[in-house]
Order: structure tokens, then sequence, then C-alpha cells
């Protein structure tokens, strides 16, 4: 059910991000990371031109480019692109051959580089890097920007968004002269990252939410709807705090968010992310994580499991409680790790439970935790009721229990529940 026709070229593009992921720090310079890749970038997906467009108040600057062609240097030139042309460009905006239409779609910018670098535009790719400015793409020498491509660059685009992102946050922290532990940096980064929606399937409830502790932590999940049949579940937490911790969690998010879109097995992806993730993180910073696919017309769930928690599984029929285990190292460990795919059959009533240690370990008054033991009774005592009630009912437990004890890590949970088909999802 996963496809495999493109894993080679996806392994030999990834390691080509290692000079992007290794040398992020607070204070790099976009325009010098660019050049450092935009030669080999854009010779991988075979282009011709690569324009970096950062936003300068209400216009645009070209930062930095790459083309073989001798031209006029153009680093420094405005642009100023009309509203309704940045509302037609989405994350990834692809045309592969141009006609009147799409032309007039983008005719600012499709006007501005043919006469600036004079040449005739027959392709374009345009990464959305938020509300930073463009990644901008010109000329696929042989065939089209396909979704290789596509993958690959906004890879690129989200992780130099979240670099920006970050580094706006850090200047107006240091403006403001507000120090770091003062301001809810990890609510904010949270928001950022965390899904904004909740996808809606026939036959799945789902349900999620994240609390950061007042340091910045790095607690992420996700939810991928691929069909109305099909639906994944990321969950991971980045160990230790503070800003270098955030920044490996958005870099988590931004290469998983484009890999597992490639509709790969759950292990395939993990031992992607790990290679990626490795010569990045090393040891001393790594990430456990874990990932599931539901595909409900196969009564069956795909996991694989990066030395996370243990995947929590209810069987309605069976009154049972299933822990799936790790299925290998955390990510950053080794760099050769290989994980192991487990399936299981998921039919109505079922639930799994996914959630990070700071739901389990969450202390009260006299130091006892929380555990698995009472995040399992409290599922089993309300297996009836709705995925979004279950995970009410253990956000009351948990707070019952902890009382006035200060929360000490992120709390992340997320519930997904399979019911019948016919029943209208609550």
């Amino acid at each position: 059910m996963f496809k495999v026709s493109n894993i080679e070229k996806l392994k030999r593009q990834l390691l080509m991000l290692e000079p992007i992921t290794s040398a992020i720090t607070l204070d790099i310079d976009i325009s010098e990371l660019f050049i450092s890749i935009m030669a080999p970038i854009t010779q991988e997906i075979d282009a011709e031109i690569n324009i970096l467009l950062l936003k300068q108040s209400s216009n645009y600057i070209i930062t930095e480019y790459y083309f073989e062609n001798e031209i006029e240097d153009l680093r420094g030139k405005y642009l100023q692109i009309p509203d309704n042309e940045v509302n037609a460009i989405n994350d990834a905006y692809i045309v592969n051959q141009f006609n009147e239409d799409s032309i007039n779609s983008i005719n600012t910018i499709y006007e501005f580089f043919s006469k600036s670098l004079n040449i005739i535009i027959n392709s374009i790719m345009i990464l959305k890097l938020k509300e930073y400015g463009y990644i901008i793409i010109l000329n696929k020498r042989t065939g089209e920007f396909d979704d290789s491509c596509k993958i690959f660059c906004t890879i690129i685009s989200n992780i130099i968004s979240a670099i920006l992102l970050i580094q706006d946050q850090v200047k107006f922290i240091l403006e403001k002269k507000i120090e770091l532990k003062e301001i809810q940096l990890a609510s904010e980064i949270h928001e950022q990252l965390l899904p904004k929606t909740i996808p809606e399937i026939k036959g799945i409830e789902l349900y999620g939410y994240s609390k950061p502790a007042k340091s910045i932590g790095g607690d992420y999940y996700d939810f991928f709807q691929f069909d109305n049949n099909r639906i994944g579940v990321i969950i991971a937490d980045v160990a230790g705090c503070g800003l270098p911790a955030a920044l490996v969690m958005i870099m988590i998010s931004s290469i998983a968010k484009t890999i597992i879109r490639s509709d790969l097995s759950p292990a395939t992806i993990l031992s992607f992310l790990n290679k990626k993730m490795n010569w990045n993180i090393g040891g001393e910073k790594f990430v456990t994580l874990s990932y599931y696919l539901l595909d409900i017309s196969q009564n069956t769930l795909y996991y694989s499991n990066a030395g996370h928690l243990p995947l929590i599984i209810y069987k309605k029929n069976e009154d049972k409680i299933y822990n799936l285990e790790a299925t290998g190292r955390p990510l950053g460990i080794l760099q050769d790790e290989e994980y192991k795919l487990i399936k299981m059959p998921f039919y109505p009533g079922d639930i799994a439970v996914s959630y990070t240690d700071g739901i389990i370990e969450a202390t009260n008054s006299d130091g006892e935790q929380f555990d698995i033991e009472r995040t399992v009774q409290v599922v089993k005592m309300n297996e009836a009721k709705s995925a979004f009630e279950i995970v009410k009912s253990i956000e009351k437990e948990l707070y019952n229990f902890t009382g006035l004890s200060s929360q000490k890590d992120d709390e992340t949970l997320v519930i997904l529940k399979m019911v019948d088909r016919r029943k209208k999802n609550n």
C-alpha cells in the first residue's frame, strides 16, 4: 500500500539537506545559507534559476539568486507583488506550461523576471516562506516540476521559514529587553506547529491537545489525512528544553510534514527522519517519535516507534489493553538504525492513545506519578465516549491528581477512536 518507486531519489535529496540543518543556529545568515545550497539544489532538480525573495515593508527584495549565465547583479532590486497574486500562491505553486490564465495569476512575477533575466519562462515553482517571502525556481530543463521536486523543495522552504520565525521571536525578545523565561515562547511555537483543524473522516473520531510547560519544550503532534479511508498520527518529544530543543522540534515538524505526504510506510519514514537528523543533533539531543497510519478500509493500523512511549491500544471486542512498544531507538542516536513496522487489526470501538511523558510523569504533592496505569484506567472507564470526551476525562483526572503542583513538563495527548461509519462523528 506504500509507494517505493522514489525511495532512492528521496534518500539522495535528504542527504543534500545536511548543510541546512547542520548549520542552523540562532544567528545564522539566511543569505549565506542560501548561497551555500542554491547551486546543488538547483542542479538536483535540473532547473536554471533559483531566487530568494524576502519581504521588506510592503515590497519584496531579491536577496540572493543562482543563475549559471552572467547577468546584471539583481541583488537589492525591489518587486511589489499585488494582493491577488500573493493570495494565488499557496505553499508550493507550480506551473509547468504557461497559458494566458496561469500568466495572469502571477503576471507581476512573470513579467519582472522575464525582463530582469532576459529569458523566456517556460516553467516555475514558487515556494512560500510563510509571511517572510518566496523561493522562486525557474525553467525545469527536462520533464516537469513533479511531486518529488515539490517534496524536496518544500522541506527546504519549511526549514528556512522556521529559522526566520525563531529569529523573529528572539529579535522581539531582545528589542523589548524581555528575559526569555518571562514570556511564553513555548506557547507561541506550539501554536505555529500544532494542527489548526482536525481531519473529518467517517468512521474516525480524533482529538488532541498539547499544553507546554513554562520553559520552551519540545512536544509536537500532527494529523495527516490521505483520503477518505486513511489518516496518520505523529507525536514527538525532543530531549531537553530551550531554543535548541525548539529548533530541533521545528526541523522535525517541517521534514515530517513533507516526507509523510510521500505515502511511505511508517517504518521507512522513521528511518528517513533518523538518517536526516543523526548527524545534525547527535546523541546529546535526541528525539522520541511515534507515527501510525490507520486504514479503515483494511481495518489495519500500521505503526512504528522511535524510542517513544508505548502506543496504548484498547480493543473493544476483547476489552483488553495492548501496549505497542518502541520498534527502534530514538532519532539521533544511531544513523543506521532500522525501524520495524507493526500491523495490528483495528475495528469500530478500538481506541489508540498517543501521549508524552508530561502526562504519565505528572506528580501530585506527595511526589507520586500519574503513571500509565491511571491513564489506561481512565480510557477503559470512558471507552464508550467520543475521542474528545476521553481526552477531556484524562485532562480532568490529571488536574484532580496533580492539584496545585506545578507543571514540570509539556503535556501532550492524542486520542483516535474508530466508530461505525454509519454513525455520525461527535
